[in-house]
């Protein structure tokens, strides 16, 4: 009997709901753990620790390979939490500050990124 093998975890329903459907046009079944009660009780997301793709022992292969060729384009930056690319670069209260008075946005230089679908906030070998 096959059991069933987590291949990805999510900090974002939508991400989620799009991972299992490329996995179920591909004709693999799978389940996400955990998305009746996000969608009950969102705030619940963090205290379950993402949601939960899982496929049939069969599958996981598969399923790994199709979700690595979706995964963001070469060069985005992930988040080393949730592996989400949708982050940014987080502005340092001085910057902010000094754009307040000079009333002209400032480059921003800090190495920092955060996180919008977890809110980590880490620091970054180069600043870009």
């Amino acid at each position: 009997m096959a059991s069933l093998v987590t291949v990805a975890t999510f900090m974002d329903q939508t991400e989620a709901m799009v991972a299992r459907s490329l996995l179920e046009h591909e004709g693999i079944e799978c389940v996400l753990m955990g998305e009746h009660q996000i969608m009950a009780q969102p705030y619940l997301l963090t205290g379950l620790q993402g949601l939960r793709l899982q496929v049939l022992t069969p599958d996981v292969v598969q399923a790994r390979i199709l979700l690595k060729v979706a995964a963001p384009a070469p060069g985005a930056v992930t988040c080393p939490v949730c592996s989400s690319d949708r982050t940014h670069r987080k502005a340092s209260l001085l910057h902010a500050i000094f754009g307040f008075f000079a009333g002209a946005p400032v480059r921003k230089t800090s190495n920092k990124r955060q996180c919008a679908n977890c809110s980590w906030v880490w620091e970054t070998e180069e600043i870009d």
